[in-house]
């Protein structure tokens, strides 16, 4: 996951461990429904949490072929 936000004083969770603004960190993904909980927060403002949800297939064929957003609005 690569998580960035426009504010340098921004902090940035994802299930409560905090992540380094712009590094790149690998999340492991089980088969079935992950839950990614994603909170920013700057230390002025109310803190936001974004709730991701990816559901990972067990597959022979784990290669990615296309990622899209069936509902709601995905914007960062």
């Amino acid at each position: 996951m690569h998580a960035e936000s426009q504010s340098e004083n921004a902090a940035i969770f994802v299930n409560g461990t905090k992540l380094i603004n712009g590094v790149a960190r690998n999340l492991p993904l089980q088969t079935g429904m992950n839950r990614f909980e994603i909170t920013v927060s700057d230390g002025i403002s109310e803190a936001v949490t974004y709730t991701v949800v990816i559901e990972k297939l067990e597959s022979g064929d784990n290669r990615l072929t296309s990622i899209g957003v069936i509902s709601g609005l995905a914007g960062f």
